[in-house]
C-alpha cells in the first residue's frame, strides 16, 4: 500500500506488538480532551432555560447566543484548519482548549451583569477557539490509520464526543438540582455558572494529560509510517487480551449502570466512576506499551528539496538501505514533523479548495448540522416546555443517557459498515442515513406524547450523529491525507456550523412565531435530510474520486 505523502519504501510488514496500545494510548488522551471540549459546548443547551428565566431572554435572543458561537465555530474552522497543517495537530488542540477554558470562566463570571450582547460576544469567541480541536485531532489521527481504518476511528471519535454530551446532560442537571457523594458530601443546588466553570476544570487537566502524552505520528514513537504496515490483522495475543478487557469494560459499565439505574449511584458518582475506569485502562496500555518497544528505524531524507514543500521523507527499519535517492538522515523529531506532516498554507489551500468532493461532502455535512444541533441544543427546553419534564425524572435522565449512547452506536455501526463493506467508501452510508432520518423526522411531526417524543428523538440522534463521524472525520481524512487533512476537516466542518447556524436562526424566528411554537421544531427538519441524500446519490462519484489518500 502505498501512500501519497510519503514515498514507499517497499516495506510491508505486520503491526509490531506495541503498536496498537500506544495508538490507543495517543488516540485515548486526544479522544478525551475533545470529549472535555464537547462539555464546554453543551453546557448551555443545560443553562439554556434558566438564563433565559433569569434575564427574561426570548427564544430568539437565546438563539441569537448560538448562532454567534456556531457562526465563529464555522469561519474559525477553515481558517484554524489551515492553521494547524503548517504549526501541527498538538499545538492547535492545545491552543483550543486553553481558549475554551478561559472563555467559560468569563461566560460563567458574566453571570453577575446578565448582559445579552456580551453573553453573545463570549460564546463567539469561545466557538473560534474550539475550532482549532477538530482539525487537530483529524489531523494526528491520520497519521495513524490507513483509509480502511478510518471509518472505524471516526465511530470511536464519535463515542468519545458522546461521552462529553453524557456527561454533561447527566452531571449538568446535578449541579443544578444538588447531590451527594456517596453520602459523604452533599452540596446544594449550585448556580447555572457552575456548568461552565466545572467542565473548564476537567478540560485543563486532561490538557495537561494529553501535552506530555500525544505524538503526532507513528514514527515519533519510533514505529514505521502506518501505510507502511497496512491494514494487517491483529496477533491472536493482541485479539484474545483485547477481548478480555472488552469483556470487563462492559461488565463494569453493566454493573455502574445497573447501580444508577435502581438509584444506589448518583451522577456524581457514576462519573467518578467513569474516571476510574478510564485510569485502569490507560495504566494498562502503558503495561502493554512499554513491555513491547518498537523495533528500531531510520529516518533518510531527500536530497532533492521543493521549494513549496519540506523534502519527502522514507522510513526503513534499521539495517535496510535507504531507497534510492535518499540519503541524509534525520535525527531531529521537530524536523520529521516538519517534512512529513507540516503543508504550506498556499500548497495545502489551492490543493484543497480546487477538489469538488470537499464541497459535495461540506454542503451535505451543512445539513447533517441543520439537524444535529437543534436536536442537541433545544431538546431539553423541548421536553420541558412541551411536556413539563422534569430534568432530574427518570424520563429525562433515560433521554439524556440514551441520545448519546445511540449516537455513539450510530457513529461506530456506520464507520466500520463504510470500512468492511463498502471499502472505505462513506457516501452509500451516508446515503441511507439521510433518508432514513427523513422518515423518523416526518413521523416525530405526529407525536403527541412524551414517551414518543423520546423515541424520536433517539432515532434522530442515530441518523444524525452517523453522518457526522463518517463525513466529517472519515471523509475529511480520507481528502486531506496527513499533511492536509487539518484544513479539509476544517472546511468541511465549517459548514456543518454553516447550516447549523442558518437553521437555529430559522428554528428561533418559528418558536416564536406563536401560531407554530414548538409545532415546528420536527418539521422544520424535514428539508436537510433529503437534500443530504441528494447530494450523496449525485456526488458518490465525485467524492471517490476526490478521496484517494
Amino acid at each position: 500500500m502505498q501512500n501519497e505523502d510519503l514515498p514507499s519504501t517497499g516495506v510491508m510488514t505486520l503491526y509490531p506488538p506495541g503498536f496498537r496500545p500506544r495508538r490507543g494510548l495517543n488516540w485515548g488522551y486526544l479522544g478525551l480532551l475533545y470529549t472535555s471540549f464537547y462539555m464546554c459546548r453543551y453546557n448551555f443547551s443545560i443553562a439554556n432555560k434558566a438564563i433565559s428565566d433569569q434575564y427574561h431572554f426570548s427564544y430568539s435572543q437565546m438563539s441569537a447566543i448560538l448562532t454567534a458561537w456556531t457562526l465563529c465555530y464555522a469561519f474559525g474552522q477553515v481558517l484554524n484548519g489551515l492553521i494547524t497543517d503548517r504549526i501541527g495537530g498538538k499545538k492547535a488542540m492545545l491552543i483550543g482548549a486553553a481558549g475554551t477554558i478561559v472563555m467559560n470562566v468569563i461566560f460563567g463570571a458574566a453571570s453577575v451583569w446578565g448582559i445579552l450582547g456580551l453573553f453573545i460576544a463570549i460564546r463567539g469567541i469561545d466557538g473560534y477557539l474550539q475550532s482549532f480541536g477538530a482539525p487537530g485531532m483529524t489531523k494526528i489521527k491520520t497519521a495513524w490509520f490507513v483509509k480502511t481504518e478510518r471509518g472505524g476511528f471516526a465511530g470511536i471519535f464519535g463515542f468519545m464526543i458522546n461521552l462529553g454530551r453524557l456527561g454533561i446532560f447527566n452531571f449538568g442537571p446535578a449541579l443544578l438540582a444538588g447531590f451527594s457523594f456517596f453520602g459523604l458530601v452533599k452540596v446544594g443546588p449550585l448556580h447555572w455558572r457552575w456548568l461552565f466553570w466545572g467542565p473548564s476544570i476537567l478540560c485543563g487537566i486532561i490538557a495537561v494529560a494529553m501535552a506530555f502524552g500525544v505524538k503526532e505520528t507513528p514514527e515519533e514513537h519510533g514505529y514505521l509510517p502506518v501505510e507502511d504496515y497496512g491494514a494487517a490483522k491483529a496477533s491472536d495475543q493482541w485479539t484474545i487480551t483485547g477481548s478480555v478487557i472488552a469483556a470487563l469494560l462492559l461488565l463494569g459499565l453493566f454493573i455502574v449502570g445497573w447501580l444508577y439505574h435502581i438509584g444506589r449511584i448518583g451522577p456524581i458518582e457514576l462519573g467518578f466512576i467513569v474516571v476510574l475506569f478510564i485510569i485502569g485502562l490507560f495504566i494498562v496500555l502503558h503495561i502493554m506499551a512499554a513491555n513491547n518497544p518498537p523495533p528500531p528505524v531510520h529516518a533518510y531524507a531527500s536530497p532533492e528539496p521543493d521549494e513549496r514543500e519540506p523534502s519527502p521523507v522514507a522510513v526503513v527499519p534499521e539495517g535496510a538501505a535507504a531507497p534510492l535517492g535518499y540519503a541524509s538522515a534525520i535525527k531531529s523529531p521537530d524536523e520529521y514533523d516538519d517534512r512529513t506532516t507540516r503543508a504550506d498554507i498556499r500548497v495545502a489551500l489551492r490543493t484543497i479548495a480546487v477538489n469538488p468532493a470537499v464541497w459535495i461532502v461540506a454542503a451535505a455535512y451543512a445539513c447533517t448540522g441543520a439537524v444535529r444541533q437543534p436536536i442537541d441544543q433545544w431538546f431539553p427546553r423541548y421536553m420541558q416546555e412541551v411536556y413539563q419534564t422534569d430534568m432530574k425524572s427518570a424520563q429525562f435522565q433515560f433521554l439524556a443517557f440514551l441520545i448519546p449512547l445511540v449516537a455513539s452506536a450510530g457513529s461506530l455501526m456506520s464507520g466500520y459498515i463504510s470500512d468492511k463493506l463498502f471499502a472505505g467508501a462513506r457516501a452509500p452510508v451516508a446515503a441511507a442515513l439521510y433518508i432514513l432520518e427523513t422518515a423518523i423526522v416526518c413521523g416525530a411531526s405526529f407525536t403527541h406524547t412524551a414517551s414518543a417524543a423520546v423515541v424520536f428523538f433517539i432515532a434522530i440522534s442515530f441518523t444524525a450523529n452517523s453522518t457526522h463521524s463518517i463525513l466529517g472525520t472519515a471523509a475529511a481524512m480520507d481528502i486531506g491525507g496527513r499533511k492536509m487533512t487539518g484544513f479539509a476537516s476544517g472546511l468541511i466542518d465549517s459548514f456543518q456550523y454553516l447550516g447549523s447556524s442558518v437553521g437555529l436562526f430559522i428554528l428561533g424566528q418559528l418558536l416564536d412565531y406563536k401560531p407554530w411554537g414548538w409545532k415546528a421544531y420536527f418539521p422544520y427538519m424535514i428539508p436537510f435530510g433529503l437534500l443530504g441524500f441528494l447530494l450523496m446519490v449525485f456526488g458518490r462519484n465525485i467524492i471517490a474520486r476526490g478521496s484517494h489518500r
